[in-house]
């Protein structure tokens, strides 16, 4: 039976640190490109922050936290009018759960999780969580990504339960669901698939910024920043130092 109490709807962002974040996009690219990395991170989690935005601007959802062991995105989130959340950068379990109670806290109903490598995601993604979920009390929906992951997560309500991310996280999302008699749903979408680990993932990611620039604008996809830290990293120089993976 669906209850009548108003739905609140939180969105939680989890950002490792501009220093230890894309380790394995890092270790291809070499160290003395870290800061082309550094940039892509800032510019990822940017353009989250303006979808997000604008989702709160259309009622979509009501409020953001932004969990992460970044003094700057920290920083940055404050200005923007989103809570931030310190954690000790160790581990992301831990720190979602944090940003999970403090939704609830704050009297969040349901909380989506979204973790801060997925540029792509839009308005329409968080709509169509808040839709699926809409007929439940209990419920978990989940996006894979394209190796197993989990890139975001609908909990409803926000202590539904412990968040299991990391590794092939989406079958774990979905059998401790199933061990804990909670409904499980997975949603998909191009926008929420594709988690920018290499230099192939984020080949592909340019080439959806690139080819689909205008079918992404009109999904509310805002990802100006992302593009021009792709194509930074992509660029010939960079390649010369360390040629994409075979």
């Amino acid at each position: 039976m669906i209850s009548g109490k108003k739905t609140v709807t939180a969105a939680a962002v989890a950002v490792r640190g501009l220093d230890g974040g894309k380790s394995r996009l890092s270790l291809e690219l070499g160290y003395e490109n870290k800061s082309l990395v550094k940039e892509l991170i800032m510019a990822m989690f940017l353009d989250i922050l303006d979808v997000l935005s604008r989702a709160i601007n259309r009622s979509v959802m009501d409020f953001m936290i932004v969990c992460s062991s970044d003094d700057k995105l920290l920083g940055l989130s404050k200005e923007g009018n989103f809570l931030p959340l310190k954690d000790d950068g160790k581990d992301l379990n831990f720190a979602v759960f944090k940003a999970l109670n403090e939704a609830k806290k704050r009297f969040a109903t349901q909380s989506i999780v979204i973790m801060g490598d997925t540029p792509l995601i839009s308005v329409k993604n968080i709509r169509d969580l808040v839709e699926i979920a809409k007929d439940y009390d209990r419920v978990v929906v989940a996006c894979p990504t394209n190796d197993g992951g989990t890139s975001t997560v609908l909990f409803k309500p926000c202590n539904v339960m412990v968040p299991v991310f990391g590794g092939t996280s989406f079958k774990a999302f979905q059998e401790k669901a199933r061990l804990e008699k909670v409904p499980f749903r997975r949603y998909e979408d191009p926008s929420v698939t594709l988690d920018v680990d290499t230099l192939k993932d984020l080949e592909k990611l340019l080439k959806i910024l690139e080819d689909k620039k205008r079918e992404l604008e009109e999904e509310g996809i805002m990802s100006k920043r992302t593009l021009k830290a792709s194509k930074k990293i992509l660029s010939s120089n960079v390649l010369r130092v360390s040629p994409l993976s075979k």
